[in-house]
């Protein structure tokens, strides 16, 4: 069944041009869980607990056209499929499990959130006679 979430992307500030699916409002609590092979780590705010979804602008905004177009997209570590009553979330390379499933409505929002967070013009604001730029 669908789920109804809201999710964002969020800039990795080590890597210049990486973003990370995340629940909005959920506090990225971490903790490591027993496995067949060992540990894992499970963090709250990601879709997948075990997994991050992730990858760069160019393919963030590929996925929000792939959800709006309704079409599967898929990237090494993030991907959306069309299912009946959603969209199918997940990263082909660091899920094992079956893909979260979010309603229409939340995979429409996160579209909409994808271009809100990539496409933000830079506003000029003046600093003692220099021009800087705040995003």
């Amino acid at each position: 069944m669908a789920e109804s979430v809201k999710l964002t992307i969020e800039k990795i500030d080590a890597l210049s041009d990486w973003y990370v699916l995340r629940r909005v409002g959920v506090e990225p609590n971490g903790r490591d869980v027993p496995t067949q092979n060992g540990f894992a780590y499970e963090r709250d705010d990601r879709i997948e607990p075990r997994s991050d979804v992730e990858g760069t602008a160019a393919e963030w905004l590929a996925i929000a056209d792939g959800i709006t177009g309704r079409m599967d997209t898929s990237f090494r570590r993030c991907e959306v499929v069309c299912i009946a009553d959603g969209m199918g979330i997940c990263s082909p390379r660091n899920s094992n499990i079956e893909a979260p499933v979010v309603t229409l409505e939340s995979a429409d929002c996160l579209a909409a959130e994808i271009r809100r967070v990539l496409c933000a013009v830079p506003e000029p604001v003046t600093d003692s006679g220099t021009e800087v730029h705040r995003v």
